[in-house]
């Protein structure tokens, strides 16, 4: 197939007449508009974890100072070796997120806050994309009663999408969530752009024998 060909998705069949209901019809999805970008990112907000560096800087500073040779007695190499894991812990949860950003494609939507905190979810899985006002907490967490998953940085610029489906997640410790809230930059933009791919599945059209060969 072409790059530039239709994608080809399988919906099942209606019953008509004599035809058999496990039968297929093949759809293609169309093509997508002029103008619009293969892939974008979308970046999230970095004040929550520009605060938590710096707060992580001086208490690294501080572990420094208590661990010298001069203060607790501690070798060179058991103070290089604490000090080396802490910083690690400060890339981790304070560099990161620095480095990463959502990432919205017509296929999938990347959901990312750091190294710590990945997940894909198909386009064609999301029922509906949405600004939400509600109240949220800042951080990762995962609300039972909603089935709800929070991957928020800030109260402003929320987003949430409503999966078709209920699916499970590890920050959830494998149970099941059906709703996402997250937050974006440029959430306009985002919402604009993603209701553009989704509509692409919401109107499948047959495919012709040639995209079918």
């Amino acid at each position: 197939m072409k790059k530039d060909e239709a994608h080809i998705v399988r919906m099942p069949a209606q019953r008509i007449g004599a035809e058999e209901p496990s039968k297929a019809l093949a759809y293609a999805l169309p093509d997508i508009p002029e103008g619009l970008p293969s892939s974008s990112d979308f970046s999230y907000s970095k004040k929550l974890f520009l605060q938590r560096l710096i707060l992580q800087v001086i208490l690294m500073m501080l572990i420094v100072i208590l661990l010298s040779p001069l203060f607790l007695g501690i070798s060179l190499l058991g103070s290089a070796a604490i000090v080396g894991l802490y910083a690690v812990y400060v890339v981790i949860s304070s560099v990161s997120p620095f480095l990463t950003s959502h990432t919205l494609t017509p296929d999938h939507l990347i959901i990312r806050q750091g190294w710590y905190f990945r997940t894909t979810i198909p386009t064609k899985d999301i029922d509906s994309i949405e600004k939400t006002e509600e109240y949220s907490k800042v951080g990762l967490k995962f609300e039972l009663t909603r089935k709800r998953l929070y991957v928020t940085a800030s109260r402003y610029g929320l987003v949430r999408i409503t999966l078709k489906e209920p699916r499970r997640f590890l920050l959830a410790l494998g149970k099941k969530a059906d709703e996402i809230v997250f937050d974006v930059e440029r959430s306009s933009r985002f919402i604009e752009l993603a209701d553009h791919f989704l509509e692409r599945y919401r109107t499948p059209i047959p495919a012709s024998l040639d995209q079918l060969s």
